[in-house]
């Protein structure tokens, strides 16, 4: 029989049965409480601090690591509450706090409170001996509190020398103090502890962990693909199981054929907390993780890479950076990396390869045609273009009238841009020969495209004035592609030796020979594409 779903994708995780893993950052911490020193657990949101608060002050995992129940009495704080209290207030809440959890009857609590007041109250509600340890989530709402000044934190700083402090925050006490009045002393009592990643292994027990206990068993194929959709990231993790659960509960033999509906479920439910994501990085990180292949391949700044890294939005393997997960790494692509803007920027240098490609005998055919049939006839073909360059994750850098050029290797850069790129030039003329077959035989109207290729630098550039403007390509290699458009006869693809050598092996094709072409000194080599390989390589 199936249980309750054991999986908690909204809130946080109390009980310490439903908890998984961070044996090492908990041992870590109760081993410094123990000793009473003060703790500052430090990690990126929803990577689980909260969680990890409620379950340091389980008693029953305290026990396990030599702290008796009685011996120590914690105590949660939530910051987010002390974000706009005086300090007064602010001691009350916290002595409010101690006290009820001493379990004693509900005492007076002195009018103000002030530090002398605060200790002496906290010294008579507790039991000889017993060790106090003060858990204080969302530390930013207090050291951004503007009704704080230095004295304060010098007073909340002579507390570690009688309880144990542990704090939770998204960046280190020091980022978090700087330009503040607090003084470097402050911090540099708290021993950092940073929540970050799961490994796999953690990663696969709580997948299969909970589901288990709860009455149901992911098959391994599911295991892998909640695995690769969110990677080891314990809160996507949570929300991918949540609604496997859900779903195998709807669908008894639940497997591979719902997991595009799984994928779908989860992309929906962490949207807002990508955008929150996004939200919170610089325009650089946004820049870094908007050309971020999912190859990994990548000339981004490394500290920047670094710190999207320490954020958990991005993870190192093999030497090389990747999205810490699939669903992170679609949900850039879709809704930032469509953007030059976010992905470039002016003067930048990139490898591409550039595509061409247009309507041959335009000229002749606006001669023949009044201008609404000219737009009737070129728009379905301009939208085969482009479906065929966004079909092979190419953009579209401009339009002409009767053509455009696009973009492999912008605003993401893949080891493989010019196959992608060859394969679009491909798909483009077997949709406009169909196409012409249609128009000749409804209109008698003649039509083809040609298309031409070359892979190289580019610099990218924002032209326009203050009305519009718009990011697009230069370079030799944008000319020498136009130049191969223009060899190319109709119905044909035409790709330079520079793109002939990244595509080799991959396609059929035949040789034109040395070209002259506008433009180039000397001659340049040229093949005509056949098709792809039998085997694609």
């Amino acid at each position: 029989m199936i249980g309750e779903n054991p999986y908690f994708h909204r809130g946080p995780i109390r009980d310490a049965e439903y908890f998984y893993d961070r044996t090492r950052e908990t041992a870590l911490t109760l081993q410094m409480v123990k000793n009473r020193q003060s703790v500052s657990v430090v990690g990126p949101r929803r990577i689980g601090k909260t969680s990890f608060l409620f379950h340091l002050a389980d008693p029953a995992v305290r026990a396990e690591h030599g702290l008796a129940p009685e011996e120590c009495l914690f105590v949660y704080i939530n910051g987010e509450d002390l974000g706009g209290l005086s300090r007064a207030d602010i001691l009350r809440l916290m002595l409010q706090e101690t006290i009820a959890q001493t379990g004693k009857e509900k005492r007076d609590i002195p009018q103000p409170v002030d530090p002398h007041s605060f200790e002496q109250t906290v010294r008579e509600s507790v039991k000889p001996g017993q060790h106090m340890v003060y858990l204080i989530d969302e530390f930013e709402y207090l050291s951004g509190n503007s009704n704080l000044d230095a004295n304060f934190f010098s007073f909340l700083r002579s507390m570690t020398t009688r309880y144990s402090i542990v704090t939770a925050s998204q960046v280190l006490l020091s980022a978090l103090v700087r330009g503040r009045q607090m003084g470097s002393h402050f911090f540099n009592v708290f021993e950092p502890i940073h929540l970050g990643l799961f490994s796999e292994d953690d990663a696969r027990r709580m997948i299969h962990g909970p589901s288990q206990a709860a009455g149901v068993e992911f098959s391994k194929s599911t295991e892998d693909f909640v695995l690769d959709l969110c990677g080891p990231h314990p809160f996507f993790l949570q929300v991918a199981c949540f609604h496997a659960f859900e779903l195998a509960r709807e669908y008894p033999r639940f497997g591979g054929q719902v997991h595009g509906q799984l994928e779908e479920r989860v992309q929906a439910d962490l949207e807002c907390h990508f955008e929150y994501f996004m939200k919170g990085l610089s325009e650089d990180e946004q820049r870094v993780l908007a050309r971020l292949p999912d190859a990994g391949q990548s000339e981004s700044p490394p500290e920047i890479l670094k710190e999207l890294e320490r954020k958990c939005l991005v993870r190192r393997c093999n030497g090389v950076y990747k999205f810490a997960s699939r669903a992170f790494a679609r949900f850039v692509r879709e809704y930032v990396g469509t953007t030059w803007a976010a992905a470039v920027a002016e003067g930048e240098r990139r490898m591409a390869t550039v595509l061409f490609a247009d309507v041959a005998g335009f000229t002749r055919m606006t001669e023949q045609h009044i201008p609404e049939q000219i737009l009737a006839i070129i728009k379905p073909a301009l939208q085969m273009f482009v479906d065929a360059v966004d079909r092979y994750g190419g953009s579209i850098a401009a339009f002409g009238g009767d053509g455009i050029m696009a973009l492999f290797g912008v605003p993401t850069e893949r080891p493989d841009d010019a196959v992608r790129a060859v394969r679009a030039a491909l798909e483009i003329q077997a949709n406009v020969a169909e196409y012409a077959r249609e128009l000749k035989q409804n209109k008698g109207v003649d039509f083809s495209a040609r298309v031409g290729l070359d892979t190289g630098v580019v610099v990218l550039g924002e032209i326009g004035g203050k009305q519009h403007t718009e990011f697009t390509a230069y370079g030799d290699a944008v000319n020498l592609a136009e130049r191969m458009e223009r060899q190319a006869e109709p119905g044909t693809v035409v790709i330079s030796d520079h793109t002939y050598q990244q595509v080799r092996g991959w396609f059929r094709t035949e040789s034109l020979g040395q070209l002259e072409v506008k433009g180039k000194a000397g001659a340049v080599k040229a093949y005509r594409v056949l098709g792809e390989t039998r085997n694609g390589h």
